[in-house]
């Protein structure tokens, strides 16, 4: 009984830890906008069907990596390995990725179409480094 109810707690932390986390990377891009005003053409109401795929692919690797967010947290909160906190950062920059490259959130700012700069450069930065943590990671 004691093992159950410990690896609820690590659950329930998991949870909130995930949950702060996904408030944290949404409220990034509205930070970033504030100090670095994004450009872009102005907003239009149509999508073009590949930015419905790119919507919907960023939302699958968004679901993914929260999904898999959990997942780590709970088993770090029990191990305490440095390999499962390699993963974490990794998985973190990729649910930045998916929340910066996301063309909902591109119309959501006030524009749709090509993107300049800061907002273009951000999903690469993030995809760069998670690569690079588990680079990191696998080298050790």
């Amino acid at each position: 009984m004691v093992a159950g109810k410990k690896e609820n707690n690590y659950s329930y932390m998991a949870g909130a830890c995930t949950i702060v986390l996904i408030a944290a990377a949404i409220a990034l891009p509205v930070i970033v906008n504030y100090f670095f005003p994004f450009k872009g053409m102005p907003m239009s109401l149509e999508f073009e069907i590949y930015e419905y795929l790119r919507a919907g692919m960023t939302l699958l690797i968004l679901g993914f990596s929260t999904f898999l967010i959990f997942t780590y947290l709970r088993d770090y909160f029990e191990l305490k390995c440095k390999f499962t906190l390699g993963l974490l950062l990794a998985l973190i920059s990729f649910m930045l990725f998916a929340i910066t490259s996301n063309p909902i959130l591109h119309t959501a700012m006030g524009f749709n179409g090509p993107i300049s700069g800061i907002l273009s450069i951000l999903p690469l930065f993030f995809a760069t480094l998670a690569l690079a943590i588990l680079a990191w990671v696998s080298s050790k």
